[in-house]
């Protein structure tokens, strides 16, 4: 209970700013645009077992979301929408530092992932009815520098790896 066995620590953080405005061009059309920026910083990773201790270099990137949207009212009751985005998820303080070793698994993380990047698309066709909404959507999302965790149960102990998949559809 005194001696350190293993330790996996660090800190992120998240600043964003967004920005979103709309406009009815015509009467039955109307364009929203909307941009986010993102600040990202990790620092303090530290992965240690009972005799080492490991640091990690501070990490800082900035990321730009933009999104549009077009919606036209076919008549009082029914509306269609297109819409595209791109978004970005950076990894978590788990997946960059959480190295570990315990007696039925070992989990490989990696301080250098990069972040997700994902652009989603979608078509969406909507039905006012009396007590509610009817709503159709299509869509699609793409995802660049997937962040992705598989484990081999094939071989002991189990091996669980995180890391960036290309692409993902």
């Amino acid at each position: 209970t005194t001696t350190r066995n293993s330790f996996f620590g660090g800190k992120s953080a998240t600043t964003a700013l967004f920005v979103q405005d709309a406009w009815k061009f015509l009467p039955a059309w109307t364009l929203t645009a909307g941009l986010r920026y993102e600040r990202w910083k990790a620092f303090d990773g530290e992965r240690a077992n009972a005799t080492t201790l490991l640091s990690y270099a501070a990490r800082n990137e900035s990321f730009l979301s933009p999104k549009l949207s077009l919606k036209h009212d076919l008549d009082a009751r029914w509306r269609v929408r297109a819409s595209l985005g791109r978004a970005w998820r950076m990894p978590t303080v788990s997946e960059l530092f959480q190295g570990s070793i315990s007696a039925g698994s070992i989990v490989n993380s990696d301080p250098n992932l990069r972040a997700e990047r994902a652009t989603s698309g979608e078509l969406t066709a909507e039905r006012v009815l009396d007590n509610g909404l009817l709503r159709l959507t299509l869509f699609r999302d793409g995802v660049r520098d997937a962040l992705y965790s598989q484990t081999n149960v094939t071989v002991f102990p189990n091996v669980t790896n995180i890391q960036n998949i290309d692409r993902i559809r």
